[in-house]
Order: structure tokens, then sequence, then C-alpha cells
């Protein structure tokens, strides 16, 4: 009995040694980790610090800066615009759903109704712009927008959605008894009439210059008396299946208006906050471009507005291609069943 009390006794002493041993050793390991894990903390800390100041003080950062107004600016101009109180919904796709680098990933929308009334010397109209800009050269901080060299140079695209002070349908002329006639032959012979009505080439041309005058040119400080902006129709025709709706004015015209290349101007813009910061020296600053454009409207007369698709680049294929495969991707609808008009099936910012 006294020799297996001692076995047991003996085995006890020796478990509880090892188990002593075992616990000093991992106290020890736990003594040199802490140090280690304190280190690996210090230095996570300081490659944020490090990368932070990169962001900062390089022009990378201002790109994901760009992202983050434009995403803000967008739901503040929805509130109370006329899209919202008139239930229309409108979808422009964004660069994104392209495989090159074309356009900024999303479009934008600026509430202009004040500007709009300011512009035509009267009150109560509406006007909402939806816009893009050229893709972001993310070294160099700014979009291709500034780039002369580029085919994007200082070309957008998007819609306007407009309502008439007196509820007259913008853009259109009620001319019934005017022909349709598809023809490129200049502005004298341009007709067009869908739903008896002609499009105004003038009054449709008003709404351009005051996007690209008033809210692109006169930002960067340009003067009204400095500014280029001429426009001449080349060509006119009805397009079916567009954004889900026939009956659209397409037209095609030239423009002469200022280029967006410039040097870096102090104090800077609110502009830049979405264009980014213009890179690089630029001989002539704002020299006058000769652009394409391409247009596509219609007067919805049950919901008494007008909304135009548009494009504009000096390279005609980037209007083509634009106007294809973006814009025609487009989804518009109203809600209350307000148009007798169903969308078809489809196989497939202006300062903050």
């Amino acid at each position: 009995m006294k020799d297996s009390t001692k076995d047991m006794t003996k085995t006890i002493v020796k478990d509880s040694a090892e188990y002593m041993t075992k616990a000093i050793a991992t106290n020890n390991d736990a003594k040199h980790r802490r140090p280690l894990l304190m280190y690996i903390s210090v230095l996570v800390i300081m490659l944020v610090i490090m990368l932070l100041l990169v962001l900062l003080l390089t022009p990378v950062h201002r790109y994901p800066l760009s992202l983050a107004v434009m995403k803000v600016s967008n739901r503040l101009n929805h509130r109370g615009s006329l899209e919202e109180e008139a239930g229309i919904k409108l979808y422009i796709p964004g660069g994104g759903i392209t495989a090159k680098r074309d356009w900024y990933p999303f479009v934008m929308n600026y509430k202009a109704d004040a500007l709009f009334d300011s512009y035509m010397g009267q009150s109560g109209g509406r006007l909402s712009i939806y816009y893009n800009f050229a893709a972001f050269d993310i070294k160099k901080g700014c979009s291709d927008i500034y780039d002369a060299a580029s085919p994007y140079y200082s070309s957008f695209y998007g819609a306007y959605v407009v309502r008439s002070h007196d509820h007259a349908p913008y853009g259109f002329i009620s001319e019934p008894d005017v022909p349709y006639e598809d023809t490129d032959d200049g502005p004298e012979e341009l007709c067009f009439s869908a739903d008896g009505l002609r499009a105004d080439c003038d009054s449709i041309a008003r709404i351009t210059r005051l996007d690209y005058s008033q809210l692109v040119l006169s930002d960067f400080g340009l003067p009204l008396q400095e500014q280029t902006f001429d426009w001449e129709i080349t060509g006119i025709r009805t397009e079916d299946n567009f954004a889900g709706f026939d009956g659209w004015a397409y037209i095609k015209a030239d423009m002469t208006v200022n280029g967006m290349a410039h040097d870096t101007l102090s104090p800077q813009p609110l502009s830049y906050l979405q264009y980014g910061v213009p890179y690089g020296h630029h001989d002539a600053a704002f020299e006058a471009v000769r652009m394409h454009g391409i247009l596509c409207g219609k007067y919805f007369a049950q919901n008494d507005v007008s909304i135009f698709f548009y494009v504009m680049s000096p390279d005609t294929e980037v209007c083509r291609s634009c106007m294809e495969d973006i814009l025609r991707n487009s989804r518009l609808s109203f809600d209350g069943n307000q148009v007798s008009e169903a969308p078809a099936p489809r196989d497939s910012g202006r300062n903050p």
C-alpha cells in the first residue's frame, strides 16, 4: 500500500513539474510574442499613414475624391427634381458597361431649374441635366476631358429633361401638315414630323448652349464674350425603339466650341472636384475645337416633358459608339402608367 502511494505521489509530482515547465515556456513565448505583435501593429499603422500621405500628396487621390463627391451630389440634386416630382425614372448607363477606358463609371445629374428660368427670362420652367465625361487618367489625377490629344477631349453625353414654363412642348413645334423628309441636304431642307410635332432645333440648341456655356466654361472663369458656340445641323431623321419608345427626332450636328484644355487655375474652381486638376502645361487655354454631336429627342404629351439624349465629341466614332452602345441602352419609365407606349424589351455633375 505504501509502495503504491509513493508511486502515485511520484507520478503527481512528475506531472505537475511537466505542467509547470510547459506553463513557464508558454509564458516566455507570450512575452516574446507581445513585442513582436506590437512591432507589427506599429509597422501596419506606419504603412497606412504613408499610403494616405502618398494619396494626398500625389494626383492619385483625386479620382476617389471625385467618385465620393459626385455620389453625394447625385443624391442632393435628385431631391425636388422634375423626375422625382413627376415620377420619371431615367437610367443612363455609365462607362462601367464598356470593356474599355472611355467614360467615367456613372452618370451624374444636376437640377438646373433656377438657371433655366434665368437663362430663358421666364419662371416656372424645369430642367434636369444628366451628364457624363471622359474617364480619369488615375496617374495624372484628372479626366481625359482636358487632353486635347484624346478622342474624348471636351466630350460629354447624357440627357436633358425639360418642362417649359408655359407647358408647351419644349424643343418642338406643332406642324401636323409638314411632311416627313429624311435628308442630309442642309438646314434649309430639314424637317421632322412625328405625332404632329416638328423638332425646333433652335430651342434645342439653346439647352445645349446653356449647359456647356454656363455649367462648364463659366465655372472655369471664361467670360461669356470669350466663349464660342456655333451649331450647324447636318442631318435629321425619325428614330424608333430608343430607350424603349418610338418616334424620336434623331439629329446630327457639327459644333465649334471652346475646348477645355487649360493650365491649373488659382483659386481652383469647384469643377476640379469632379474632373480633377488639369495636368501639364497648355500653350492655348480654351482654344476653339470642332465637335460633332448627336441628339435624340421626344416630347411626352401626357407627362408634359421633353427628353433629349445627347453626345458630343471631336471624334465621330466616339459619338456613334456612345449613342449605340450606351445611350440606346438607357431605360425610361413613368410612374402611374401615364404614358401610352410601353417600353419595348431589349436584348441587352454641373458642380457638386
